[in-house]
């Protein structure tokens, strides 16, 4: 403690002690229904009990926010987004005052209930449960919700719940619902998945026996198991199961065109181009070897054989025009291939087909 008088602190030094106040921050539990009306408070006060004001205090609930004390050293929330926490509130502490921290628990229920799903498939139901602030069912109210950037009003059924068929391109989207009765606003971000998918153009050989697969999701974009698709495929219907992994095949038994198939599930539909082409070739593998005949097999439209037909072979810059015989096979040889990989196309008519020789 310093007297009254005049110091020369030219010469001497002293120390001082200066005291620190330890602080508490005070909370109480909550639990209540969204839309009912509440105060909650958090106060700061001193090792004494004073209250600190104009302090700044940093509170957790669904995310980090910072608040100032008020004359009282509170800070009254009265908004709290709905949700089960375990708030923890920190002051960080000041030159005089300590640091502190204190917790409690907070539950704000919902009247607002989402689907527990994010994913969701062409002709899927999004349905959102309406309560009012004693959490009965929110009946025969009409309520407004945002969905694919549309705004719909509809009128909940008994149980305060609506139901919208879903009919969005894939992508993703953000939903808005408002409880007309409690206020309470609630966002959630979908994404739409195609209901079939994995389906693929086909170009096949005639009589390669080649399968049209598609992958099937059920209503929440899981794999949907032992469901039946419609495949329609050159005028004809046929109906296939998926296995276990959600797949659904349609073997190809078709004459060499181009056809249009589609697949079919709960009104979602997709389609590919099969092509089926008339020539029969394979690829060649083979030791080193002085001449290596490669043939190409022609068939129509109907699967016969085409006798006395050109068909044009290309390797590198050489082309070959050889005529097919009485079983429709054309055949060129090929002299004197160095070790290597060489790329032959055979071509008939508006159809090409492209091989590889391999001389090991």
């Amino acid at each position: 403690e310093l007297y009254p008088a005049i110091y020369d602190c030219n010469n001497d030094s002293y120390t001082f002690n200066v005291d620190t106040y330890d602080t508490q921050i005070i909370l109480s539990n909550l639990e209540t229904i969204y839309g009912n009306a509440y105060k909650y408070k958090i106060k700061l006060i001193d090792e004494n009990g004073n209250p600190l004001a104009g302090r700044k205090v940093e509170y957790v609930l669904d995310k980090t926010y910072t608040g100032t004390t008020d004359k009282n050293g509170e800070i009254t929330l009265t908004n709290i987004k709905a949700g089960n926490y375990k708030m923890v509130v920190t002051f960080k502490g000041e030159k005089l005052y300590m640091k502190s921290s204190n917790s409690a628990k907070v539950n704000i229920k919902t009247t607002v209930v989402l689907p527990k799903y994010s994913n969701f498939t062409y002709n899927s139901k999004y349905s959102v449960k309406f309560r009012d602030k004693k959490l009965n069912p929110l009946k025969n109210t009409y309520v407004t919700i945002v969905f694919g950037g549309k705004s719909y009003k509809l009128k909940t059924d008994a149980n305060g719940i609506v139901k919208i068929t879903n009919h969005l391109k894939p992508g993703s989207y953000t939903v808005k619902v408002k409880n007309p009765k409690t206020s309470e606003v609630k966002t959630h971000k979908i994404k739409v998945l195609a209901r079939i998918d994995q389906n693929k153009n086909i170009t096949m050989y005639y009589g390669a026996g080649k399968y049209y697969k598609v992958r099937v999701l059920d209503n929440y974009g899981r794999i949907a198991k032992r469901v039946t698709v419609k495949f329609t495929l050159n005028g004809k219907t046929y109906y296939k199961k998926t296995n276990s992994k959600g797949i659904a095949s349609l073997k190809i038994r078709l004459n060499p065109k181009t056809y249009t198939v589609s697949a079919t599930y709960k009104g979602f539909t997709v389609k590919n181009r099969i092509k089926v082409i008339p020539l029969i070739t394979k690829n060649i593998s083979r030791n080193k070897a002085k001449t290596i005949k490669f043939t190409a097999n022609l068939v129509n439209s109907k699967g016969k054989v085409l006798r006395n037909k050109i068909i044009t072979f290309k390797l590198g810059a050489v082309k070959y025009k050889r005529k097919t015989n009485s079983k429709g096979i054309a055949t060129v040889s090929l002299k004197n291939l160095k070790k290597g990989k060489y790329y032959i196309y055979s071509t008939y008519g508006k159809f090409t087909v492209k091989n590889t020789i391999r001389i090991k």
